[in-house]
């Protein structure tokens, strides 16, 4: 009898330790599979990120091609309008799998530069308010806001990044996604431009013709190329340059007279700049120039408007017409003819499974100076070969 107990209570431990060891290798084979599939989760996520960094690798290839074959941009290079897209080649251990990506590029120099000068920034926001305003039938960027908005600029010494703007609580959403799309806290600025520091009124009468003083006022130049029509439409949008004609009520006296482009004239000049950039990119100054000559003849601009227009687009000061660069006295920023290197690059990859299923994504987004574009002022520095190089802040 005794021996049949401990044979049973034998069983009943050995059916207690079977069973526990049943439940251990159960919850070790979960905790396995739990670990398998977070290693493969991991794998297709690395994937993922190392497509979207092959996708960068590509933007940047392409954009050092493009700025070493010519001194332009062109509204029709492939990163301009749209987005670029790719396939990274199949991985051995992972022949089933598809990896793409798909890139925004977007140039600095094609959008307003919210660090810039705080006169240019302000004439530019207010007319960019005017543009969007009434292409969407509501109010943006009322003078006011812009005001505010300049002001929390100024506590902050600098925006870092556009989303500053919602970020102070002056726009809504809706205003912001309006607005992102044209504005950037990346642009280079030439140190070597200037502001004039003092104006005349309409109708002063001189003695002699008097330019008013000059200071270095660094501003970022806006791509003519790629800058889309909101953009120069606010670059030149009530400009305003004094000139000077003899006084015909007192001999040897001359007289202030200003000229202004209203938004509307900008709006137009735009349009015409946007339908011969399709045709053919503006490669030099000239081409601009001649540009802006013909809508004088076809009266869209008046001659003295067509002078300040190319004063606002050059950042020579040399005196080549009624209206210096020193007689401006409200104006935007003057033009160049490719983004100087700097682009804000977003590429979004992912990878899906033979059957399209998808199984991870990633993305990434940079802001990256890949050349620099060098200006001479005068021709002893071109023949020195000394220059300016746009501000890397």
């Amino acid at each position: 009898m005794m021996d049949r107990k401990r044979r049973a209570a034998a069983l009943v431990v050995c059916v207690g330790v079977l069973a526990v060891l049943s439940l251990l290798a159960v919850s070790f084979a979960r905790a396995l599979g739990v670990e398998r599939d977070a290693a493969r989760s991991q794998g297709l996520q690395l994937e993922a990120d190392l497509t979207a960094l092959a996708g960068l690798e590509f933007a940047h290839a392409e954009l050092v091609r493009l700025g070493a074959e010519r001194g332009w941009d062109s509204i029709d290079d492939p990163w301009v309008l749209g987005a670029l897209s790719g396939e990274v080649p199949a991985d051995p251990l992972h022949p089933d799998h598809t990896r793409t990506y798909r890139l925004r590029i977007r140039d600095s120099a094609s959008m307003i530069d919210l660090n810039g000068p705080r006169d240019v920034v302000r004439l530019q926001l207010v007319n960019l308010g005017c543009v969007l305003s009434t292409n969407l039938g509501r109010t943006i960027l009322a003078e006011q806001v812009v005001d505010a908005l300049l002001v929390e600029r100024d506590r902050v010494a600098a925006f870092g990044d556009r989303r500053d703007l919602q970020a102070a609580g002056l726009l809504s959403a809706d205003d912001f996604e309006a607005v992102a799309g044209f504005v950037t806290t990346w642009g280079r600025r030439d140190p070597l431009t200037v502001r004039a520091t003092s104006a005349y009124a309409d109708g002063t009468v001189f003695r002699a013709r008097v330019q008013p003083d000059l200071e270095r006022s660094p501003r970022a130049p806006v791509a003519v190329n790629t800058a889309p029509l909101e953009v120069l439409a606010s670059n030149f949008g009530e400009a305003e340059g004094v000139w000077f004609e003899a006084d015909p009520a007192t001999p040897g006296m001359s007289v202030a007279r200003r000229s202004r482009v209203p938004i509307e004239t900008a709006r137009r000049l735009a349009e015409e700049i946007a339908a011969a950039r399709s045709v053919e990119p503006f490669a030099t100054r000239d081409d601009f120039e001649s540009l802006v000559d013909a809508l004088a003849s076809r009266g869209i601009l008046d001659r003295l408007q067509a002078e300040v227009v190319k004063r606002v687009a050059d950042p020579n000061v040399v005196r080549t017409g009624p209206v210096g660069k020193a007689g401006l006295v409200a104006h935007g920023c003057e033009l160049a003819f490719s983004s100087g290197g700097r682009f804000e690059i977003d590429c979004a990859a992912r990878v899906e499974a033979g059957d399209g299923t998808r199984l991870a994504t990633s993305r990434v987004r940079e802001v990256v100076d890949l050349y620099t574009d060098w200006s001479d002022r005068t021709f002893a520095a071109f023949s020195e070969g000394e220059g300016s190089s746009p501000d890397p802040a």
